[in-house]
């Protein structure tokens, strides 16, 4: 009863200051972020420098979070909005008082080194292809790891798991070198572009959805409500 009542008092608090600092529309108020490394090299940038032309005056920090940590984050008031990943295999807990708003859906295909597993130009398979295939995947306690597991399962097969990595770029070195397959998406290519691998499409749609995580009251904050459109006008910016 108490922490209920300690959360009126809080977001009465945050509406004050609001209130305060945006008077005369300025937009003055304090803004934390939540970011994960993707989001973080390829969106955080233009979100803050579109923030800074538009709103001077608005203080927007960021914060970078493990993304399976950011509904948390949100709901426990430590940022005021974050960056997410929802995956419909495993998706994301919806929680009272929580916003999860879509900015955009990417689909996974398989990344493999030219002449892997008879692959040498791009093509296009059934998951159930590479169930044999060696499997360079995130731990299975992390939410991707968990939900491209059940992707698998789903079809039939368990991975066989060579490699459990998290960072998307030790994932794809390891992909490039012959040493298992690891899903992609249009994000994790565009920042490792570099990376030798082929792209082999796949029949079923498997997708992510990358989400904005915020109180659902923040619509009433001018503030997160600014942020919220900036997060969107970059992210059509990068479809």
């Amino acid at each position: 009863m108490l922490a209920q009542h300690a959360d009126r008092v809080l977001a009465a608090e945050r509406a004050a200051l609001d209130a305060v600092l945006n008077v005369r529309d300025h937009l003055a108020a304090p803004v934390l972020l939540g970011t994960f490394g993707s989001t973080a090299a390829a969106l955080l940038p233009a979100v803050v420098a579109r923030a800074h032309d538009a709103y001077p005056q608005m203080q927007l920090r960021s914060s970078e979070l493990d993304v399976d940590d950011a509904l948390d984050a949100v709901a426990s008031g430590r940022v005021d909005a974050a960056f997410g990943l929802d995956y419909p295999s495993v998706p994301l807990p919806r929680i009272p008082g929580i916003d999860t708003i879509t900015l955009r859906e990417e689909r996974f295909s398989l990344a493999v080194s030219p002449g892997a597993y008879g692959m040498r130009t791009e093509s296009r398979i059934d998951l159930r292809d590479a169930a044999g295939w060696n499997w360079i995947l995130s731990p299975s306690n992390t939410h991707y790891g968990a939900a491209m597991r059940t992707v698998c399962r789903q079809h039939g097969f368990e991975p066989a798991t060579s490699h459990e990595i998290i960072d998307t770029a030790v994932t794809l070195a390891l992909a490039a070198k012959g040493l298992g397959v690891a899903p992609v998406t249009d994000m994790m290519i565009g920042l490792n572009s570099s990376v030798p691998i082929i792209r082999i499409a796949l029949v079923q749609e498997i997708v992510r959805k990358i989400v904005l995580i915020r109180p659902a009251g923040a619509a009433a904050r001018p503030t997160v409500r600014a942020v919220t459109e900036i997060v969107q006008h970059v992210i059509s910016d990068h479809r």
